[in-house]
This record gives structure tokens, C-alpha cells and sequence, in this order.
């Protein structure tokens, strides 16, 4: 296989910009970067094969939908990771705005935007923690909630990445 440059995130930005109207939350993402409300959240991006992050990023879903977190975008993601090759490499571009995280997922050998996901923060600074309540179960039965707390400026990662615990 020939040895690809890695994407630089300027490009990235201008493909993310190309393929907006590939999905609501494309546009938004895009408009956030236009207006300057959303920021890159390191300068290179994630890489996984597309069977890793379907894995990942479906038991993410499942995890946040039962927390009561919507991340929106992630269903369509979702569904354009399951059309690619099972070793196609993608790459994850995280951005952060005021009340908003997003994750971009570019395909690294053809280029190929395939969507992007947003995560909504409110009564968030720019830095973001997860933790898992210490009570028990609810009456219920569903498991201990995840709560985002805020903290700090500019250091946060995105909660959804790969390489997150």
C-alpha cells in the first residue's frame, strides 16, 4: 500500500467547509468554524480503522442515549462507518465550541468526509470531565448516571475520542 501524507488540519477544514451539505451537523460544524465559535482541539487527528471506531462509537451510543446524553450526528456517522471497509482508515478531527464538542471523521485514503458528530455541553467552560456517580443503581435498574462537569480553558479532549477510556 503506498505510504499517504498525513492530512493536515487547514485541509481538513476546507473539506469539512466542501461537504457541509452532507449532513445538519457538517453545516453547523462548518458554520461554527466560520464564525470562529468552534476551535481545533489539538492540530493532528485520530487515527482507526472503521471496525474499531464502529465498535467504539456504538457503544458510546448506547452508553450516552441510557445516560440521556443526544449526541447528535453519531446515528449518521454510524451508518457511513458501516459502508466503509472494515480496514479503511479514518481520521477524527475534534473541535470545541462555547457550549459544544464536535468530532469530524475523514476517510485518509480517498478523502471522503463521511460525517461528523456534536455533543452538546451546557454550563460548560472549554474543558470537560466525565465521572461516574458513586450511588447505586436507580430503582430501575439502569446503571450509575455519567455527568459532564466543567473546568479550566482549552485543555479539554473530546469525550468521544478513540483514545479516551
Amino acid at each position: 500500500m503506498p505510504e499517504t501524507r498525513p492530512m493536515t488540519l487547514p485541509h481538513a477544514i476546507q473539506l469539512i467547509h466542501a461537504d457541509r451539505a452532507r449532513s445538519p451537523t457538517l453545516a453547523a460544524l462548518s458554520d461554527a468554524l466560520t464564525s470562529g465559535m468552534a476551535k481545533p482541539l489539538g492540530d493532528t487527528p485520530g487515527q482507526e480503522t472503521a471496525s474499531d471506531l464502529r465498535a467504539t462509537f456504538a457503544l458510546r451510543q448506547r452508553t450516552t442515549t441510557a445516560a440521556g446524553i443526544q449526541v447528535v450526528g453519531l446515528p449518521h456517522v454510524l451508518e457511513q462507518l458501516a459502508a466503509c471497509p472494515d480496514d479503511a482508515q479514518i481520521l477524527l478531527f475534534h473541535f470545541g465550541a462555547p457550549a459544544t464538542l464536535y468530532a469530524a471523521f475523514i476517510r485518509a485514503d480517498d478523502e471522503q468526509v463521511l460525517g461528523a458528530f456534536a455533543l452538546p455541553l451546557p454550563d460548560r467552560a472549554t474543558s470537560t470531565t466525565w465521572t461516574t456517580s458513586k450511588s447505586s443503581p436507580s430503582s430501575n435498574g439502569t446503571a450509575p448516571r455519567r455527568t459532564c462537569q466543567s473546568e479550566g480553558a482549552r485543555s479539554a479532549r473530546c469525550p468521544f475520542s478513540s483514545s479516551s477510556p
